[in-house]
């Protein structure tokens, strides 16, 4: 009986497999071996022969005499004891020679390895499925995930993975090399409605990477977008020189935009740095775009004029409330000295505020400032705001909690971060650094907030984010902080 349960025995060439599990023929066969091994101490070389050795004539090359002397004695003994040893050897071994002629300390370890062996063979599936070498199992199972291990070794501080400054970071990424964010492979938040419910406005932001002015690309692109029935749709990181080069950009963007939606109101913008003469690539720039019957409420455009950072256009509700919709994007480096390149849009940036008296400017500062000025003289008109944007900075940021409290504003998507963190938003970053920031009346009416999974996202490097919400009166609490109070 084995200690796995009752199971039928291993036979090999055995007349009575009773023997094989007997512990007196293992002692008698151990001490006949002893024996016969003593009359060998005489030899060291015989005694530490290697175990590899496949062959008993290896052996008997390093004495010749004694071998000589005792060939008789070894032969009668061996055909005495071959019956015992081919019931006790390890089914691995190839030889009878090979055991008889190990050493003492040798015989003992063989005689182990039968009898665990022996053991194991009464149960064969677990014999099979049993690992020879557990700390090869261990390794591999480590292995598998090297990312994992890392992260987990506490004696290890260098491998655990650190979130870098996302101002001296362009695309925000970890130090470590080897640590990736999981992919979102399900929308985060509810499910994108379609078609949209009535009443239902569907504000779409994306950093959209560089928009394809070819045809069929650029037709493919705005298709996607329409399936989402967007009321507005902002994109940032058009890269398109739209001042320099209008009749190759804005004017076929244009034409093939009124395809996907005939009713429209476009607004698109870059900074006023000459890039170059004859590319119409240029890093930065923004898009919005109003669709359908949304259109008819679209008072005006208004641009960042001179340095492409925002775009926005202003809304009259049924109510008589007034709203503006800002899409915006916030470059990645601090300084020029962190920029990759020459054209970048934190060098046009900087080249148009130095130009303008500016004497160390700093692209990047200079945005929240800028955008706090221009959203508190909105305020002061009683507008209602809304923006969206590539902010290249997460939602804990000191500089971006103090723009949020100066001007008012909310992080739409943080009611829905009760339950779970909200994903990287940038495809080689580890936290959200794209947002959409309302008022208390765009919270109020908020009814859905998602972030798109990649599949369902549009072409780029960035993840989509939606905002629905209904059209209704709003009564704002007494104070921000209470407001704030009542959403956590």
């Amino acid at each position: 009986m084995s200690l796995f349960g009752s199971s039928p025995p291993v036979t090999h060439n055995m007349k009575n497999t009773q023997k094989e599990n007997s512990p007196q023929q293992h002692t008698t066969d151990s001490h006949t071996r002893n024996a016969r091994n003593n009359e060998h101490t005489d030899n060291p070389q015989e005694n530490t022969m290697d175990p590899h050795t496949t062959t008993t004539n290896q052996q008997s090359e390093n004495n010749p005499q004694q071998n000589t002397s005792d060939s008789h004695a070894r032969t009668s003994r061996n055909h005495q004891q071959t019956e015992n040893s081919q019931k006790t050897m390890n089914p691995h071994t190839t030889t009878t020679n090979q055991q008889k002629e190990c050493s003492p300390q040798q015989t003992t370890d063989s005689n182990a390895r039968n009898r665990t062996t022996n053991t194991q063979t009464e149960s064969p599936h677990q014999q099979n499925t049993m690992d020879p070498n557990p700390r090869t199992r261990t390794t591999n199972q480590q292995t598998e995930c090297p990312h994992q291990l890392n992260m987990t070794d506490p004696n290890n501080n260098n491998n655990s993975p650190t979130e870098t400054n996302p101002e001296n970071n362009p695309n925000n990424n970890t130090t470590n090399a080897h640590y990736e964010p999981p992919a979102l492979t399900t929308t985060w938040g509810p499910s994108l409605i379609t078609p949209r419910p009535a009443h239902t406005e569907r504000i779409i932001f994306q950093n959209i990477n560089g928009i394809p002015i070819n045809n069929t690309e650029c037709v493919e692109l705005f298709s996607s977008a329409e399936a989402m029935e967007p009321s507005i749709l902002g994109l940032a990181e058009t890269k398109l020189d739209c001042r320099k080069h209008y009749e190759r950009t804005v004017i076929p963007l244009r034409s093939r935009i009124k395809r996907i939606w005939n009713h429209h109101k476009l607004t698109i913008t870059d900074s006023k740095d000459n890039v170059s003469e004859t590319s119409i690539y240029k890093p930065g720039g923004v898009m919005q775009i109003t669709t359908g019957s949304t259109c008819a409420r679209i008072q005006q455009s208004v641009n960042d004029t001179d340095l492409g950072r925002w775009t926005s256009q202003t809304m009259l509700h049924s109510d008589g409330k007034k709203s503006i919709f800002y899409t915006a994007y916030r470059v990645c480096q601090h300084t020029p000295a962190l920029s990759t390149g020459t054209t970048t849009a934190c060098m046009q940036q900087w080249r148009i505020q130095r130009a303008s008296g500016i004497s160390n400017p700093n692209p990047r500062s200079l945005f929240l400032s800028d955008l706090t000025s221009e959203i508190k003289s909105k305020r002061a008109e009683n507008y209602e705001v809304f923006i969206m944007g590539d902010f290249n900075t997460p939602i804990d940021d000191p500089d971006l909690r103090e723009f949020m409290h100066e001007c008012d504003l909310f992080d739409l998507h943080e009611p829905c971060a009760t339950h779970s963190t909200a994903p990287a938003t940038f495809k080689q970053g580890s936290k959200k650094i794209d947002h959409m920031f309302g008022t208390y009346f765009f919270l109020d009416a908020t009814l859905r907030a998602s972030i798109l999974s990649w599949k369902d996202s549009l072409c780029g490097d960035h993840l989509c984010l939606v905002i629905d919400f209904c059209q209704k009166n709003s009564t704002p609490p007494a104070t921000i902080s209470q407001a704030q109070a009542n959403v956590s």
